[in-house]
């Protein structure tokens, strides 16, 4: 048996799990976290978006963004009140990723991606912080595998199946919908 054969079906088994298994049994050790202080109350999530934050967290994939600040770095605010101020109305803080600054919609509970530049869009990232949470441990987790694909079809197959988990965890997210933040940071990867 070759060895690339045998690194393939390593890679794809442990992409597997990562979309199988529940996100409490995934090694989130990995990764740093953010957690949020004190009380969301003032940010009046639903319980599963509380939750989602209190219990996981945000991820950090590299401290300080790695190479050109791409990745996303939970920091999660520690204010009760929002402090990004966007095109689409307040937000609180829970990190950055691509540049842009994640948040809260308050409000509606979307989570949004709010440029730094004055002038462009805010882009819809999930319909609630809970399907966030999951697809932001679940992509974090993936990527390092993914990079082990040698196999381009290996690799886009997985690609596919990922986007589809994202939609699974967030049915509002689907290309040329409202919430295409996921399925552009996975197409253009």
């Amino acid at each position: 048996m070759e060895e690339g054969t045998v690194s393939e079906r390593e890679a794809q088994r442990e992409f597997d799990d990562l979309l199988h298994s529940e996100l409490w049994q995934l090694p989130r050790h990995a990764m740093g976290v953010s957690f949020p202080h004190g009380d969301l109350a003032s940010w009046r999530l639903r319980a599963e978006d509380e939750r989602a934050l209190r219990y996981f967290g945000v991820p950090v994939f590299e401290p300080g963004g790695g190479r050109h600040g791409v990745q996303l770095v939970g920091d999660v605010q520690s204010s009760e009140h929002p402090v990004i101020d966007s095109a689409a109305g307040p937000v609180f803080r829970l990190g950055t990723y691509w540049g842009r600054s994640l948040g809260v919609l308050e409000g509606t509970g979307e989570v949004v991606a709010v440029p730094a530049e004055s002038g462009r869009p805010v882009a819809y990232v999930n319909s609630g912080a809970r399907p966030f949470v999951e697809t932001a441990w679940r992509w974090g987790l993936a990527i390092p595998v993914l990079r082990r694909m040698d196999d381009y079809e290996q690799l886009y197959d997985s690609l596919e199946r990922f986007h589809k988990l994202a939609c699974a965890l967030d049915p509002q997210v689907a290309e040329g919908g409202k919430f295409g933040w996921w399925p552009g940071i996975i197409g253009s990867w």
